[in-house]
């Protein structure tokens, strides 16, 4: 009785379907990811802070925060701009 109710149970599955049903798949192609930049230049009246750039978004963070490379200028912007952009932790 046992093998009769499994032999019914693999015949019972549908047609041309083993125990587990199929699924089709599709293939996605995706392009490889592009390194980004990231950039700014600040003035403030007679002061600039002159173009930095960055491959890292953590540096460009930490390039805000420095006065000596800044040239000592536009620190209200550049709390702005860290502040904005959302970078981690506190501009000191």
């Amino acid at each position: 009785m046992t093998i009769i109710m499994l032999l019914s149970l693999f015949i019972s599955c549908g047609k041309n379907q083993g125990l587990w049903p199929t699924r089709s798949v599709a293939v996605a192609s995706v392009s490889p990811a592009v390194p980004e930049k990231y950039s700014y230049e600040l003035r403030d009246g007679n002061c600039n802070t002159d173009k930095h750039e960055s491959g890292s978004f953590v540096k460009i963070c930490q390039m805000l925060t420095d006065e000596d490379l800044n040239n000592n200028c536009a620190k209200e912007k550049r709390i702005d701009l860290f502040n904005k952009s959302s970078c981690e932790g506190s501009f000191n």
